[in-house]
């Protein structure tokens, strides 16, 4: 039965790994890590055996040795530097492997017993865990680690025992250990845990790092007694080796097992690996994972699943993203756009996430009002992310708070924003649409259009013709549009007649427009009414006139030239020779 395993293989490359100080190292000698000791030691490694011996051996690399639960009938050196009578035997092989990839290196022994320093919570999902999970980029050389295989049973058939067989189970658990002795070079694991504890068929490991082939681990492993003890145990029946590449260092796990394997291989070739290593974390490192799994409760209302929180959580502690960025991941991600809540609810999630409380009346008054209005939910969640509250917040799990950066037209301009919203509820009288309401923002923010000439595109939109407005109502929605208000009597009697007498709807919809009511109503919005040349047309001709040119008969409404071009008037023969 396979205990539990506390590893996942991700198809991701990550950039760095994680800081060292993010996982808490033991205070015993056992908890040594490994980076600068192989910098210096890849051409002379050290070694270390769980075993203990009467002499040192000639072979002195980067090697630690255990065996799990092994049977005390092993083939080992005896006291007085003696062998057994089978060791005596046709060495030939065995003694060629040693004396040609054999390597300078540093020997020492490991502890006499192994065991295991936490017992707290293992599961890293629980906020009280003091479990971490780093993110660690490796390479397998699976075509290396099988080569292991025919060495060993080559030595072993030499002394006469029989051959291992291959298993993927112990294979699998040799590819976590090659990644953690990177992390933590010794038997016990980053968190605390015995070697064995990932699977149950794992009696025995070898650990070695700096090593550049089959040939040359296997003749380390083979010049130190401990991990030739293992190699040549009787009861031992099946093997799974790993070799994983991290940060330019080869890291070796050979485990074994008294069950028969299965001849079952990882296959070869997976480049750009990446394995999620539990381990100890500091205080601080616990406290950035927890705000992850605030996330998860808060925002998608679940338990962190492993990988997702593991993701988050390095991409945290390395510094790539911000308190403001991971939150984002969540609000804008398909699991929660998939619960379709409403702005109240969105709001609601807001203020419990953000702010760790819940909404006050008129604040959420104010935001609903925002997003009523148009613009997008990342323009709300901005507000949050740049409030105190938020700052404070990440303050206390230790992270950077971080901004978000607005794309869309509708969240560049709160007045033009509040411009346009409006003319879709008085003119249409909807709501926003979010292309068109970005369209429409987007081409007075770059100029390339007036408010006026906006408003005239939804006066005359396909959308306004469908209503097939009569004269009076077609000048009911100007008076909404343009003086905020509804038509008087008289006023709407008057323009409902001039339209009546033929002229224009849309030289009524610019002449109306630059009544002072509209242009106070552009000011609140911080916009300014389009000034220009004014001319004069009348309801039945097609020419714009200057003031008091006498071909002029009837009532005029005066229009900046550039409207009244614009609708298809041209200037008068008599007054523009």
């Amino acid at each position: 039965m396979r205990k539990r395993i506390g590893v996942i293989v991700l198809s991701l490359s990550l950039a760095m790994t994680p800081t060292m100080n993010a996982f808490a190292a033991d205070e015993t000698e056992v908890t040594e890590t490994m980076p600068e000791t192989i910098e210096e030691t890849v051409i002379g490694t050290k070694t270390e055996t769980i075993t203990e011996t009467s002499e040192e051996t000639s072979l002195q690399e980067e090697i630690e040795s255990i065996t799990v639960g092994a049977t005390e009938e092993t083939i080992v050196e005896t006291e007085d530097g003696t062998v057994s009578e089978t060791e005596t035997e046709s060495r030939g092989f065995t003694e060629q492997l040693i004396e040609e990839h054999s390597e300078e290196g540093i020997l020492e022994e490991a502890p006499d017993e192994f065991y295991a320093c936490y017992d707290g919570i293992l599961d890293f999902t629980d906020p009280n865990s003091e479990i971490i999970p780093l993110i660690l980029p490796c390479t397998y050389n699976y075509s290396m680690a099988h080569e292991v295989l025919r060495l060993v049973n080559q030595v072993r058939a030499e002394y006469g025992i029989a051959p291992l067989v291959w298993d993927s189970e112990l294979e699998e658990a040799a590819c976590v250990r090659a990644v953690e002795c990177s992390l933590v070079f010794d038997h016990t694991r980053p968190n605390g845990q015995s070697c064995s504890s990932l699977t149950d068929k794992m009696y025995g490991e070898n650990i070695a790092a700096g090593f550049g082939s089959a040939e040359s681990v296997v003749a380390g492993w083979m010049n130190s007694a401990g991990h030739r003890a293992n190699i040549l145990n009787p009861d031992f029946k099946s093997m799974g080796v790993s070799a994983a590449y991290s940060d330019g260092v080869i890291y070796w796990s050979q485990n074994f097992g008294i069950s028969n394997g299965d001849g079952h291989y990882i296959a070869d070739g997976q480049e750009g690996m990446a394995l999620i290593i539990e381990a100890r974390g500091t205080e601080a490192a616990c406290q950035v994972k927890n705000f992850v799994i605030r996330l998860y409760e808060k925002v998608l209302g679940r338990k962190a699943d492993p990988v997702g929180l593991a993701e988050w959580f390095n991409q945290l502690i390395l510094g790539n993203n911000t308190g403001a960025d991971v939150a984002q991941g969540f609000f804008f991600s398909d699991e929660f756009k998939s619960k379709n809540t409403s702005n109240e609810a969105y709001v609601d999630v807001l203020y419990a996430t953000m702010f760790d409380r819940a909404a006050d009346p008129s604040g959420k008054s104010a935001w609903l009002d925002i997003l009523d209005t148009g613009f997008s939910r990342t323009y709300a969640y901005r507000g949050f992310v740049e409030s105190q509250e938020f700052t404070k917040l990440c303050e206390s799990y230790g992270i950077q708070r971080g901004s978000v950066t607005l794309t869309e037209p509708r969240d560049q301009n709160d007045g033009i924003t509040r411009f346009v919203s409006r003319l879709y509820s008085k003119a249409l009288g909807r709501t926003p649409d979010i292309s068109g309401l970005n369209a429409w923002t987007n081409v007075i923010l770059n100029k390339e259009s007036s408010p006026e000439k906006v408003a005239f595109g939804f006066f005359f939109s396909d959308e306004m013709k469908k209503k097939n407005l009569s004269n009076e109502e077609f000048t009911k929605v100007l008076y909404r549009v343009f003086l905020n208000r509804e038509a008087d009597s008289a006023g709407l009697e008057s323009w409902v007649k001039l339209l009546e007498d033929g002229m224009r709807r849309q030289a009524v919809m610019y002449g109306v427009s630059k009544s002072q009511e509209f242009g106070d109503i552009l000011r609140s919005f911080g916009l300014e009414p389009t000034q220009g040349t004014i001319v004069y047309v009348t309801s039945s001709g097609e020419r714009y006139h200057k003031n008091g040119c006498r071909t002029v008969r009837g009532n005029t409404l005066p229009l900046i030239i550039e409207d009244a071009e614009s609708i298809g008037y041209t200037p008068c023969g008599v007054c523009y020779r």
